[in-house]
């Protein structure tokens, strides 16, 4: 999906530049050395690696945890993010069901279910994330077991998450646990962010939305806008869970390209660059530890990221900083 977002088939489409990051103590990211790197200090760093990587204003992407980081940036750093999208809209507590259509009624009786019925994993993670951490890096058995169980239940499947997902992605994904020894510190997000969104954080920056029909929370539009008071577009696809850009990558590539063009002043009503002529083929940046703690001083020790940056041969493509699902990662 990155490939289609930097480098697109259609040689008419917008290309973008693309930075990946992984989430602090995810995939080949450092794991944090000191605590406090909950959403609202990752967002503060994707900030700050930003504009060390000349992006001044950006438009981001999140789901899951990026979509509280996303979240979190919008609303904290509006003179730098343009628009985000996200998957994920956690809407402020308190707020009834009064008026809300049957079938956003019962999106909320599916979210209470969620979390009395099936959210152990975050309860544990939330409140004794070394306990579970061991047995993550202990065994490979034990971390599939953990992950995979996830895949099966979010995805929109009825009988294996293969039928959406393909085998070797998902295997992809959980090695990259085992080989980078992340499963203890990938499950001290929440731990860190636990309640992290502030119930009086509001969203003033466009704000694009997609509900998923399968993914795992999904919020009702009128709750949504009490926090993203600006949405320009809102969407509920007629298939993909909780793992969208996995699911149906396709049409989410679409998704993120139609909504930065809402929020992207240089991109047209067409969804053109003027004058992009020329792309050259998508390039790799990894980030050594080195690298991250030079270009971003002490904060870098504990954020060291992997970005698949699409260049273009114009210097007024758009940059789209990502944040990343914790089940996904760039290979």
């Amino acid at each position: 999906m990155v490939d289609e977002l930097a480098d697109p088939k259609d040689a008419n489409a917008p290309a973008f530049h693309v930075v990946v990051p992984s989430l602090p103590g995810f995939g080949y990211s450092d794991k944090p050395a000191t605590t406090g790197w909950g959403t609202e200090k990752i967002a503060a760093t994707w900030v700050e690696l930003m504009g060390r990587l000349g992006y001044s204003k950006f438009v981001a992407h999140g789901g899951d945890w990026g979509g509280n980081i996303t979240t979190v940036l919008g609303g904290r750093f509006p003179a730098h993010v343009l628009g985000i999208h996200t998957t994920f809209a956690e809407a402020p507590p308190g707020l009834t069901t009064g008026g809300l259509t049957a079938v956003e009624r019962k999106w909320t009786e599916e979210t209470r279910y969620l979390w009395r019925h099936h959210a152990a994993y975050a309860k544990q993670q939330a409140i004794r994330p070394q306990t579970i951490g061991y047995s993550l890096v202990d065994s490979p058995v034990g971390l599939l077991a953990w992950i995979l169980d996830k895949f099966a239940e979010w995805s929109d499947t009825e009988d294996s998450p293969f039928e959406t997902i393909s085998r070797d992605r998902v295997l992809d994904d959980i090695t990259l646990y085992w080989l980078t020894r992340t499963g203890a510190s990938a499950a001290r997000i929440y731990y860190e962010s636990h309640n992290s969104v502030n119930p009086e954080l509001r969203v003033d920056v466009p704000s694009a939305i997609s509900m998923y029909p399968r993914d795992i929370e999904k919020s009702p539009r009128p709750w949504a806008q009490e926090r993203y008071r600006q949405i320009v577009r809102w969407r509920s696809p007629e298939s993909g869970g909780h793992f969208p850009s996995l699911e149906v990558p396709e049409y989410s590539s679409k998704i993120y390209k139609r909504a930065s063009r809402q929020c992207w002043p240089l991109i047209g009503e067409r969804g053109r660059v003027p004058a992009l002529k020329a792309r050259r083929r998508a390039g790799f940046m990894m980030f050594s530890r080195e690298h991250a703690t030079r270009e971003l001083g002490s904060r870098g020790a504990g954020a060291v990221c992997v970005a698949r940056v699409g260049w273009a041969d114009h210097g007024r493509c758009c940059g789209v900083a990502v944040a990343r699902d914790p089940a996904i990662r760039v290979g």
